[in-house]
């Protein structure tokens, strides 16, 4: 992994722009997959097309659809959440919010 991150740091490997985006989205996809992977669980089931879909098919439906909802997520609610916090002078470290302290010098 460190061999990988170095190659890219270096410009020898590039990442494909989707790879990315995921990447980037990686924390709400994590928080938000089951709550997207149960609404369209419970569509296939209102809508009576669970049991007319082959279980793998249905697999990667549900995976799409945790996917596409984290980065939707990510994209309008992480971003601009993050953007307005820094804005106001909040920095994100180790998922803590802290207000920057005015430096003391010493004399």
């Amino acid at each position: 992994m460190l061999g990988v991150a170095a190659a890219e740091r270096a410009g020898s490997l590039v990442v494909p722009r989707w790879l990315s985006a995921l990447g980037s989205a990686s924390y709400s996809i994590y928080l938000f997959q089951f709550v997207f992977i149960g609404i369209t669980w419970q569509a296939f089931l209102v809508s009576g097309q669970a049991d007319r879909l082959p279980a793998s098919a249905l697999f990667l439906l549900l995976a799409g659809a945790s996917l596409v909802g984290g980065v939707v997520v990510a994209r309008t609610v992480e971003r601009p959440l993050q953007g307005l916090l820094r804005r106001h002078g909040w920095t994100i470290r180790l998922a803590v919010l802290r207000k920057p302290t005015p430096s003391v010098r010493s004399a």
